[in-house]
């Protein structure tokens, strides 16, 4: 089953942040580099979302 990843641009506009915000916590946030690029698994970004509801 193939998984689309989410951008940075995406990301940004499903957690309504700025994506300053999200280059900013990339350290934080689950995300994958492929090259240059970032990308993130939405599934992870859930679970991500979820802990820090949970803190």
């Amino acid at each position: 089953m193939s998984e689309r990843l989410l951008t940075v641009e995406d990301l940004a506009s499903y957690i309504a942040k700025p994506k300053s915000w999200v280059y900013n916590n990339v350290g934080d946030l689950p995300a994958l580099r492929l090259g240059k690029q970032l990308r993130f698994r939405h599934q992870d970004v859930e679970e991500w979302l979820n802990r820090q509801a949970t803190t």
